[in-house]
């Protein structure tokens, strides 16, 4: 059986320009501002602060990495609002971007 994670409190940070998904220039890696502007393409993820988008990433991976598989990583974040598609999307460039070596995971 697999454990839904209770969400984490969002809080506003200070690496953030308010009223858009931009990483300020110097406060995440190269890989975050890429995942950052990726995902803020989205329709599920316009106007989520870039440091929320890393976040949700990086627990993306946490799930697999916990031994889940991607589809119950999409099962859960479509049950919290996401698209399918979205949240398909978001899977991909999370795994692509900080858990690589959990690919055949992603994909079951």
């Amino acid at each position: 059986a697999v454990v839904q994670p209770s969400p984490a409190p969002i809080s506003p940070s200070s690496n953030i320009r308010p009223g858009d998904n931009e990483v300020t220039s110097g406060a995440y890696s190269a890989t975050d501002e890429e995942v950052v502007s990726l995902l803020s393409t989205r329709p599920s993820f316009r106007g989520v602060p870039g440091a929320d988008l890393v976040s949700i990433a990086h627990a993306e991976c946490g799930v697999l990495q916990r031994g889940g598989h991607g589809s119950a990583v999409v099962a859960i974040a479509a049950n919290n609002g996401l698209s399918v598609a979205d949240a398909s999307y978001s899977l991909g460039v999370s795994v692509a971007a900080y858990c690589p070596e959990y690919l055949s995971a992603a994909t079951q």
